[in-house]
């Protein structure tokens, strides 16, 4: 299989993730093989990433609580400083979330072949868009946004023209 048509041959559905405690809620609609999450600092692409390694780590004692269009602890977090350690050791995901900062190709080859032998999708959170790499995949660019709403923050996210960000 060439690496245009990995993703729509082997991914081809939105998968619904909404995960909130007491402060932030977010709405994320996950439609391709790679959604690489940009915005500005502050935002809460961060706490976006911490919020699901909180719950995937400690549970509903973790004080979060989410809703998934698939199994919720089939979502994980992988860490880019030690990514070499982290796959030898990574259990079998649906949805990957990585706080990415800037990667570089030996990164983006590691989570390509991932997502390739593990038919899973990646949430990339960064403030660049940068990763060439990851583009061979089905792949959406995203903003993410902010508005407050009765003592809480709400953040979702806004697709971008590709190319644009």
């Amino acid at each position: 299989m060439t690496s245009e048509k990995l993703g729509k041959d082997m991914m081809n559905k939105t998968v619904n993730i909404e995960i909130w405690n007491q402060h932030v809620r977010y709405n994320l609609e996950l439609k391709h093989r790679v959604t690489i999450v940009t915005g500005f600092s502050g935002i809460g692409k961060t706490v976006l990433v911490n919020m699901i390694e909180n719950i995937e780590r400690y549970d509903v004692m973790s004080g979060i609580e989410i809703r998934a269009s698939v199994d919720w602890k089939k979502l994980s977090v992988l860490k880019i400083y030690n990514l070499e350690k982290v796959m030898k050791y990574v259990k079998k995901a649906k949805v990957y979330f990585i706080d990415g900062g800037r990667s570089n190709e030996d990164v983006d080859k590691a989570l390509f072949d991932l997502l390739t032998i593990n038919d899973a999708m990646l949430v990339y959170v960064t403030r660049y868009d940068q990763s060439e790499y990851l583009k061979r995949l089905d792949y959406g660019i995203y903003t993410m946004k902010s508005q407050r709403n009765n003592e809480k923050i709400i953040n979702y996210l806004v697709e971008n023209e590709k190319g644009a960000c």
